[in-house]
């Protein structure tokens, strides 16, 4: 004996009468037929060879089953059949863009539901689909899932518009499910967003470091790489040397910036080049005029302000005199010591001036040193200011007034107390006896003879 069981996988609501086809069930004579719908109803019949009419009311998603019975056996056969809504469908302000570009969808409500239905509320997906044959972005080895945002109620009706930013190079599947007040669920298919990767940034400064010695700070250059790939970066110093295919991304070149010292002094060329050897990429060159100076016998220059913080600003003048020719400003409270003594190898190592502002959870940044960091940084770089201890040190509103007013980057460097504080300045296990005075902290803003 089996059951035998033809329906439609699918229906419109406008349209939602469907018919059962049993007559392929195989059961002795006197068998019973019985049909659960899946919204409530059934239907029982011992003709199998006589179509079995159902309307349904209601949209959504119903496991029609058919179960045959005789005295001596059973056996059941189901379908899931879906009662789709009359029209309804998500659109996207764009369907081909640049990755990470946010994208707002909005769903057209269908027309016609059951009589009494509403929808409650919309959950949009977005899926990287790879098998579309085009490339996946991914975190190196890892898979991707899909991205769900859900709207919200306003109390006349769901929320039909929500903005999300897509992460995925290649093709990406969109669709919205909606949530029905009586339980029910249906889905409807958006269009299919076809996303290329973001171009790459290359920023780059060169300085030198020691005699003969260039160094090369790719902060804040990125590589949006696809797939199998990851960002690389390639640097010729200009002398037959090079570096090839670096990580880009790893944490360690932050720390520890591509250092290269040359068998002569002079003009030296730096070509450099950042991609994913996959998709779109970016060169640059520098050029740095290395010296090798010669033995001087050190003066001895008092740099004295009205107070710490004048005195930094006046260190900070004359390590930078030229308005816009530091690569950073380094910054640190200036009535406790700690973190500003071990910010003094960050602020060689940056190319940056230490100073320092009155500091504690209500602190303010001091105006004069604000304006000392938009004379070193010079206006509109885009150049960073290095925090130096947590909130409690310097507050947050300290960070958003560099950042919003004074329009710089910010970095915060901070740990649990100032040991974890130095630990993460440092970089080189700088170890510190806290046991210095105020003033000795400004050798900071003062640049080394090299």
């Amino acid at each position: 004996m089996a059951a035998g069981l033809s329906v439609p996988n699918k229906v419109s609501i406008t349209a939602a009468t469907v018919t059962a086809d049993i007559s392929t069930s195989e059961a002795p004579d006197g068998a019973t037929y019985t049909i659960t719908w899946g919204d409530g109803a059934q239907s029982m019949t011992t003709d199998k060879n006589t179509p079995v009419p159902h309307t349904y009311t209601r949209v959504g998603q119903f496991t029609v089953d058919l179960k045959v019975t005789t005295p001596d056996a059973t056996d059941e056969a189901d379908i899931l059949l879906t009662v789709a809504p009359a029209g309804g469908a998500p659109t996207a302000s764009a369907t081909t863009l640049v990755d990470h570009t946010p994208v707002t969808f909005t769903v057209t409500p269908p027309s016609q539901l059951g009589p009494g239905e509403t929808v409650s509320a919309y959950n949009f997906y977005l899926t990287c689909e790879p098998s579309r044959g085009t490339v996946q972005k991914t975190a190196r080895t890892q898979q991707p899932a899909p991205i769900s945002q859900e709207s919200t109620n306003t109390g006349t009706g769901p929320n039909t518009t929500v903005t999300e930013p897509i992460n995925c190079i290649g093709q990406v599947l969109t669709g919205a499910e909606a949530t029905l007040n009586d339980g029910g669920h249906f889905w409807l298919y958006g269009p299919t967003l076809t996303v290329t990767a973001a171009p790459p940034a290359l920023k780059a400064v060169v300085t030198q470091t020691a005699s003969r010695t260039g160094q090369v700070d790719l902060a804040g250059s990125t590589v949006d790489a696809v797939a199998s790939s990851y960002p690389m970066f390639t640097i010729n110093w200009g002398d037959g040397t090079s570096i090839e295919n670096s990580d880009l991304s790893s944490v360690t070149l932050h720390q520890n910036l591509p250092t290269h010292r040359y068998d002569s002094p002079g003009t030296k060329t730096i070509s450099i080049w950042i991609g994913d050897n996959r998709g779109s990429s970016a060169t640059a060159t520098r050029t740095i005029t290395l010296t090798d100076p010669a033995a001087t016998t050190a003066a001895i220059t008092r740099v004295a302000g009205a107070d710490r913080y004048a005195t930094g600003v006046l260190a900070s003048q004359q390590a930078f005199p030229t308005p816009g020719s530091a690569n950073a400003v380094v910054l640190a409270r200036g009535d406790q010591f700690a973190d500003a003594l071990t910010g003094i190898p960050l602020a060689k190592y940056r190319h940056a001036p230490l100073l320092v502002t009155p500091g504690g959870p209500n602190a303010t940044l001091d105006p004069r040193v604000a304006a000392e960091i938009q004379r070193v940084l010079g206006p509109g770089t885009g150049k960073t200011v290095y925090l130096l201890g947590g909130t409690a040190a310097l507050p947050q509103t300290v960070a958003d007034y560099i950042t919003n007013t004074l329009h710089y980057d910010v970095v915060r460097y901070a740990g649990t107390d100032r040991y974890a504080t130095a630990l993460t300045i440092a970089k080189n296990g700088l170890v510190q006896n806290g046991r210095i005075r105020h003033d000795t902290l400004r050798l900071g803003g003062v640049k080394p003879l090299i």
